[in-house]
């Protein structure tokens, strides 16, 4: 029986399968495209429903339905490609990523490429204000498009994670072709948030705005030729019944010859050019090549590699497996300093996914790993002390924090290098700004200043950024806004997400204090994305924070309270004290504004508990200021 091609085009919001009657008629007169079923899903999506005994579908209905409608419409034997205009982009993420949380991974394998034309990957910004306040306009799929959506994140970490970056020996991962394009002049959905998150490999801009990327006139448009040449490469792809667990068994089967022959620094030295180059799916394939030695400093560069792309959960499982080697190797100096490197890597990454006590523990094992004397073993005894102090900060213990920094940087006296030097003075500066010692927070940071010279930018960057919240807290608002323009600066040109983050959201609250709400949304919404690539959960919590405060200021109080009531229960369950508890002061200020005073009280109280139980001066200032208002 031959194969065919069933190509499912899926519209977006405030659409209908018309949209499709360009691309469709030319595919319909492609003489080469004539073993091609063409098939269009729609899900309504009217701008209110007027039926009382009939509501919107979900976000997840739709998605759902996707799956439905592939089961009764696609005949079988069938390859499936799946083209998405918008927020079509959306629901097709949500049916992959429900399809593999719900273990139905095998009723995917049949589709062989995705293309996404202008989909809100990252949110569209486009009349927000208008669409959050103008009654019709609330309903469920209208939530998917705004920058902040749970559900959109949640799907495309999944599909990035499990489809994108597949582990072919992942049962719960399937590799399935996506393709995005983004429109040269969309102003509705931005190129950026088109590609947001995708390889770029994988990604392109084609001529036209919002909808007419879509609308081609004639089969040499560019929009047709990239949709055909897509189609053609599905075409040629067989059905596929793939057993999960086959790649396993062959990984299993190869034996120790074979992995002897594996040039382990040939193959780790290509995987960095290729992340370098930006070819991630490359670069993934070639470690996983290294890896199969089990080689210490291969797996090391893997779990590396995976924080960067923001798959921190297999970043972890990677430590963990590394240590389980290293349970079989001698106890020397070597292996220890190791264990100790591992561990704290371990323990930064659970931090930033907002696991406060899984961190604390990590690194209270990194620092007894390296309880040796030699200067390996100290050095790697202070970077665990340095983390386990930012963990337990966190966690409300302030105190301990700044014993474990000034242990830290005793040993960096003793045997570290000046950058690290400067790092443990700028851990005790910010620390001693929070106490309130302002005066010998500007000392160590001057002293941090005396260190370094004009290459080390990143070095720079954290003095500016650390200078900026000093002069922040002596009020001095025009030298703090110039300081973190300057980290900022500094750490664009260094490339780091999670640095890059911080100096956006360091900018925009000073920006938002002098009352441009407009540069401060622009600069906290790159700040969650930047925090986002990163996987820093912290951080994202820390942004979206800000973002309410803005939008507070903006007028918007419910969307404020909807938001700092997620991040105050987040933190809450995370362990995160001192964040909840700015989070609860935040949530008060909107309730205030919105007149519900008696809400506003309950979470200034609990506010107050949290700052009290840390013996934190700033927040209980900052409490006391508030409740004046809550009366």
């Amino acid at each position: 029986m031959s194969v065919r091609l069933a190509v499912i085009f899926v519209h977006g919001l405030f659409s209908s399968g018309a949209t499709w009657d360009s691309l469709v008629r030319l595919v319909n007169e492609d003489e080469s495209m004539r073993d091609i079923d063409v098939l269009r899903y729609e899900y309504p999506t009217p701008k209110v429903s007027i039926n009382p005994f009939r509501s919107v579908p979900t976000f997840d209905d739709a998605a759902d339905g996707l799956a439905t409608f592939i089961k009764n419409q696609v005949s079988s034997p069938s390859r499936i490609a799946i083209v998405c205009h918008s927020q079509g982009g959306l629901i097709t993420q949500r049916f992959l990523s429900r399809s593999i949380q719900r273990g139905l991974r095998h009723e995917l394998e049949n589709i062989a490429t995705i293309i996404m034309f202008a989909c809100p990957n990252a949110g569209s910004e486009f009349f927000i204000t208008f669409r959050k306040s103008a009654r019709f306009w609330r309903q469920p799929h209208e939530r998917s498009l705004r920058p902040l959506n749970r559900e959109v994140i949640e799907a495309r970490t999944i599909v990035q994670r499990n489809i994108i970056y597949a582990d072919s020996s992942d049962p719960k991962s399937l590799h399935i072709p996506i393709f995005l394009y983004a429109g040269a002049s969309g102003g509705i959905v931005s190129t950026s948030s088109a590609r947001d998150g995708f390889p770029p490999e994988n990604t392109g801009i084609l001529p036209g705005d919002h909808f007419s990327i879509i609308k081609p006139t004639s089969s040499q448009d560019d929009v047709y030729k990239a949709l055909r040449r897509h189609l053609v490469e599905a075409r040629c792809k067989p059905p596929t019944s793939v057993d999960p667990n086959s790649s396993r068994r062959e990984n299993q089967a190869e034996d120790a010859d074979s992995n002897r022959s594996i040039d382990v620094s040939d193959l780790t030295e290509r995987a960095e050019r290729y992340l370098a180059q930006g070819l991630i799916a490359q670069a993934k394939a070639t470690f996983q090549s290294a890896i199969v030695t089990n080689d210490i400093a291969a797996l090391e560069s893997y779990a590396k590699f995976l924080r960067r792309i923001g798959d921190s959960s297999a970043s972890i499982e990677v430590g963990y497996r590394i240590i389980e080697l290293l349970a079989d190797r001698d106890d020397c100096d070597k292996y220890a300093i190791t264990r100790s490197r591992v561990m704290s890597s371990i323990g930064i990454t659970q931090r930033k996914m907002g696991k406060f006590r899984d961190s604390s523990y990590a690194l209270r094992e990194a620092v007894e790993a390296a309880s040796g004397d030699s200067e390996g073993q100290l050095k790697a005894r202070a970077y665990a002390l340095d983390n386990l102090a930012h963990t337990i900060d966190r966690l409300g213990d302030i105190d301990g924090a700044k014993k474990r920094f000034q242990a830290a940087f005793r040993i960096r006296e003793q045997v570290g290098s000046r950058l690290e030097r400067v790092h443990s003075l700028l851990n005790i500066a910010r620390l001693e700004t929070r106490l309130g010692d302002l005066n010998s927070a500007l000392e160590k940071c001057n002293e941090a200043r005396t260190l370094l010279t004009p290459e080390d930018r990143s070095e720079s960057a954290a003095v500016f950024s650390a200078l900026g919240e000093i002069q922040l807290a002596m009020r001095d608002m025009g030298s703090a806004e110039a300081s973190f323009r300057n980290a900022l600066e500094v750490n664009l040109s260094t490339g780091r997400p999670t640095n890059i983050a911080l100096a956006q959201h360091q900018l925009a609250g000073v920006v938002l204090e002098r009352g441009s709400l407009f540069e401060a949304r622009l600069l906290a919404q790159q700040s969650l994305e930047n925090n986002t690539a990163a996987s820093n959960i912290e951080g994202k919590n820390r942004s979206r924070q800000l973002i309410a405060r803005i939008v507070s200021a903006s007028g918007d109080f419910e969307q404020a309270i909807e938001i700092l009531t997620e991040c105050a229960e987040e933190c809450n369950t995370s362990g995160h004290v001192t964040a909840e508890a700015w989070a609860r002061i935040s949530l008060a200020e909107s309730l205030i504004k919105s007149g519900r005073r008696d809400e506003a009280r309950d979470s200034l109280r609990r506010a107050k508990e949290l700052a009290t139980a840390i013996e934190n001066s700033t927040l209980l200032a900052k409490i006391e200021e508030q409740q004046k208002f809550a009366i």
